[in-house]
């Protein structure tokens, strides 16, 4: 977090006006661009990794913080996006979804890992009112930012292959809770005295209240600053449960209340042990399922239905949970799951997937889509045989983050902490902490997957595992990149060409291993970009110009799972120390 000279020993009313200050003297342009006010949307460079294919548009609803003509719309563009150009516009609100574009631009040439400034006509904005930032990629994969703070919706259009933003938000959207995105709306005129270049989302606490937040120990953004080996994050408490709007004391009731509820209801279950849960219904905004805050209560499976849209599953003790086919914009937050068939498993299949399993009478289902687990303990599978902790088929847009998982046990078929199966594309795996497993710590295999991020993950003690097995084996997947990882104590690495249907791209920067391999055995073979990292050994393929091989890395304290390197200048491997509730970005 950057200091804020010459506010930290004042009084907190007049500290606040200070740092408001300083934060939007933060937030301007170079100085050889006009002064700009940011009228509303989030200047910091946020932690998880998103994106969207091109033709394809993502909506984030905001509030405006001040009141203005907007002039300029700026987005965070990650280093890793592929996409040519961006479209980007604020759009008016009409019952709680994007309406029509009020402010619009285009950029044709974009720069990766900065902020991109794209010109609008200038068009007022009216202080707190409700508008959506718009984004669609052009001519590839964009890469950004967002935040999973907060309790917010971004809208993805359902139509796919837009050319250019609608002018009227397509009516079967997918809705997501999926944080601010790193991108604001500015004016030419700086204000005498704005307040904080904060995001303010519609329905969120002041700007004040963020900005104090942001104060009080948000870590730096992954990747985007180098780490000194010192820790980032502090033990916090979890995040609060969602206020009960009804409690029930049967699955049954509880499945009822959820299918026909209204967006923003939180239905509750009183301790208690219960059997099956079976959740449905298309909802237009999050529906939470939970335990009654501060209670325990133990579920057997929990099954989600066909085509449900925007349930939330939080704070329960599962035996596993199982997404049938087209369910979307579920999320998976903070629950204890073991003990069942598989932790976390989607039954779609993708008959048409390159290299994807093949069989007589393969009927394609719809894709898991907009699916995010989070914050969740997973363990004691693989006793019975080739069980999961988490098992993906047919997937799109998928973050699992800041999750435990441990005790999974290897007995000859192929136990894995994540695997794919049908291939997929858009997927996060990010500040997961494996440990004390025999399997491997992420797999994907059996159908061609693109854009895919494995970055700042711990995985210790895997070990045990059969010959040619790994920590992280990838087949097939275009667009893969594992950075900021240590994997230690276990067996090596490795990404796998064999008979991929397109090109395959992969960057490997800086993370700690003790072995990473590169195998091409058939089709198009990977198209490597590797830096700054760290072996026990020597790697099997040629080392870039910068990288560094030790026999044997220094750590702060092995012995307390603290595998963050003791001298670290260039900021490779994990920077967070794995305690409760602060596996993820966001401190839990």
């Amino acid at each position: 977090m950057r200091k804020l000279a010459g506010c930290s020993l004042l009084p907190l009313a007049v500290f606040v006006l200070c740092a408001t200050a300083v934060m939007s003297a933060l937030a301007a342009p170079a100085a050889d661009t006009p002064p700009r006010a940011v009228l509303l949307g989030d200047t910091a460079v946020e932690a998880l990794p998103g994106s969207l294919s091109a033709g394809h548009a993502e909506a984030f609803r905001f509030a405006a913080q001040i009141p203005g003509k907007v002039a300029s719309l700026d987005l965070f563009v990650g280093r890793t996006s592929k996409a040519h150009g961006v479209a980007v516009a604020l759009y008016s609100n009409s019952s709680g979804q994007p309406g029509r574009p009020i402010a619009s631009g285009s950029a044709s040439s974009l720069r990766r890992g900065a902020w991109n400034a794209v010109s609008v006509a200038p068009r007022t904005l009216v202080l707190g009112r409700t508008y959506w930032l718009v984004v669609l990629a052009r001519g590839g994969t964009l890469r950004f930012r967002y935040s999973a703070r907060g309790n917010c919706l971004s809208e993805t259009s359902a139509v796919g292959r837009l050319r250019k933003l609608p002018a009227h938000w397509h009516s079967a959207r997918i809705r997501a809770r999926r944080c601010p995105i790193s991108a604001f709306a500015s004016s030419l005129t700086a204000p005498a005295a704005g307040p904080a270049a904060n995001p303010v989302l519609a329905g969120a606490p002041s700007a004040v209240s963020s900005l104090l937040g942001k104060l009080a120990g948000s870590p730096a953004p992954i990747g985007e600053t180098p780490s000194a080996g010192v820790p980032l994050e502090v033990p916090k408490a979890p995040p609060p449960s969602p206020a009960c709007t009804a409690q029930v004391s049967s699955v049954s009731a509880a499945a009822s209340l959820a299918a026909s509820a209204a967006a923003g209801s939180a239905i509750c279950l009183t301790p208690g042990s219960y059997g099956q849960l079976n959740l449905s219904g298309v909802h237009s905004g999050m529906v939470t399922v939970e335990s009654v805050p501060g209670t325990a209560v133990k579920l057997g499976e929990v099954k989600v239905a066909a085509n449900a849209t925007n349930l939330t599953i939080h704070n329960f003790t599962i035996e596993g949970v199982n997404l049938a086919p087209g369910a979307s914009n579920i999320t998976i937050d903070h629950n204890d799951i073991s003990g069942g068939g598989e932790g976390i498993v989607n039954s779609s299949v993708n008959c048409s997937s390159p290299n994807a399993p093949t069989y007589q009478g393969c009927v394609s289902t719809a894709p898991n889509d907009h699916i995010t687990i989070n914050g969740n303990k997973i363990h004691g599978y693989g006793e019975g045989g080739g069980e999961d902790a988490i098992h993906m088929s047919n997937w799109q847009n998928v973050v699992i983050t800041a999750n435990e998982l441990y005790d999974l046990e290897e007995h000859g078929n192929h136990t894995d902490a994540f695997q794919s199966v049908f291939g997929g594309s858009n997927l996060t795996f990010d500040h997961n902490y494996e440990h004390d497993n025999q399997s491997q710590g992420f797999f994907i295999k059996d159908g061609d997957a693109s854009n895919v991020t494995v970055n700042d993950n711990l995985f210790l003690r895997n070990d045990n595992l059969g010959e040619g097995e790994n920590n992280i084996q990838v087949f097939n997947t275009t667009g893969f990149v594992m950075t900021k990882n240590t994997v230690w104590d276990g067996q090596g690495d490795l990404i796998r060409a064999e008979g991929a249907a397109e090109p395959l791209t992969a960057t490997v920067n800086h993370n700690v291993e003790q072995l990473f391999s590169v195998l091409h055995e058939s089709g198009p073979a990977y198209t490597l970009s590797e830096d700054y990292d760290i072996f026990k050994e020597p790697p099997l393929f040629g080392k870039g110009a910068h990288s560094v091989v030790v026999a044997k890395p220094s750590f702060v304290d092995a012995a307390a799972n603290d595998y963050r390197l003791s001298s670290n200048p260039n900021g490779i491997g994990v920077d967070w120390a794995p305690s409760e509730y602060i596996y993820g970005p966001t401190g839990y």
